[in-house]
């Protein structure tokens, strides 16, 4: 744990906000060596002590734009945020969400207890997954030049066009009908709707595919391998060879929180 008497300007940071009840139970069986814990307005605080310099002002501007200071940073803060939510209900805040001292903490959380409190008792014993479509590229037809008319070039060209429109009309109508179907997978699991959004997903390297649709789903982890079976068989009876689904998870739920409106410090 970090010793605040080392920092210049000690900031809280926070990982996440989690029920107090259950980040007291699991903490120790977490062994978050990076993060500690406080209960504030009875609201469960993953957080750890910064120097505030490192993230505001001119320094800040800078270690922010250094890749190399950046990245090992953030990706203990998503470390955390998905450990924590692997055994607790949680609500992830966004890197870099910092408080000067508990009584801001306090400030911030008070008028928004209720809706963080509905939060928790929506999202107790849920994870998200993500589902997504993937086409292979298609490999258009390329009509030479050397056709021996104009009118048989331009007859060819016609023809690819058709035909690609074709190809993306049936693919529209494939992914719209999936999305349906999916959402009723969802509802008759959990009750809540599926999100669906255009966030750019990161894929492996040497993966020549696009990503045609992206969901957000929220399951209740004791129905993950009934969804896991159900997709399955929606992507064997919708999908032929016009696509692939892949299934990601669990993620803490990301897609499914209040919008709130976190500072960089407060």
């Amino acid at each position: 744990m970090t010793e605040t008497s080392k920092l210049n300007d000690p900031a809280i940071s926070v990982f996440c906000f989690a029920p107090a009840a259950e980040l007291e139970q699991r903490m120790d069986k977490l062994q978050l060596a990076a993060a500690e814990i406080e209960t504030v307005e009875g609201v469960g605080v993953v957080f750890q002590w910064v120097d505030a310099a490192d993230y505001t002002g001119d320094r800040g501007t800078k270690q922010l734009a250094d890749l190399e200071w950046l990245v090992p940073r953030a990706e203990l803060h998503q470390e955390t945020v998905a450990k924590v939510s692997s055994t607790s209900t949680i609500l992830p805040v966004r890197f870099g969400t910092l408080f000067s001292d508990w009584s801001k903490v306090g400030a911030w959380i008070n008028p928004r207890r209720p809706e963080i409190i509905e939060a928790f008792e929506r999202l107790e014993g849920r994870e998200e997954w993500g589902v997504r479509l993937l086409e292979t590229p298609h490999n258009q037809r390329v009509v030479s030049p050397e056709t021996s008319s104009g009118s048989s070039y331009l007859m060819a060209r016609k023809k690819v066009r058709d035909e690609e429109a074709s190809r993306l009309e049936t693919l529209g109508v494939t992914v719209q009908d999936f999305g349906v179907e999916l959402a009723s997978i969802c509802a008759g699991l959990t009750k809540l709707p599926v999100r669906s959004y255009d966030r750019p997903l990161r894929q492996a390297e040497g993966d020549t595919r696009v990503t045609i649709a992206n969901w957000a789903t929220l399951i209740e982890r004791s129905g993950r391998d009934a969804f896991r079976h159900q997709l399955q068989a929606l992507a064997a009876a919708k999908l032929g060879h016009h696509a692939e689904a892949e299934l990601s998870g669990p993620w803490p739920p990301y897609n499914f929180c209040p919008s709130f409106k976190c500072p960089s410090i407060q």
